[in-house]
């Protein structure tokens, strides 16, 4: 929460945020603003999902979707 309030702060739009503000120059803060997430789904989104390929087993979906988005957002950069 205190991260949202900080980037709120500085004028970048976060979940929370009534305004949509200026988005984030960073694309990890960026999508990690836009989602549901908390810290702990940050680094798994990041870096361990990334590392699993093809599994059976079932992640939360706001880990999946973050990881989509991060994936998403570097392939096109």
């Amino acid at each position: 929460m205190s991260f949202e309030r900080r980037a709120e702060h500085d004028g970048f739009g976060g979940q929370m945020s009534m305004s949509p503000g200026q988005p984030h120059p960073n694309n990890v803060v960026r999508e990690f603003l836009r989602s549901n997430s908390d810290a702990s789904h940050l680094f798994f989104a990041k870096q361990v999902v990334p590392l699993l390929g093809e599994t059976d087993v079932e992640i939360d979906r706001n880990i999946t979707d973050l990881a989509q988005r991060l994936r998403e957002d570097s392939e096109e950069t």
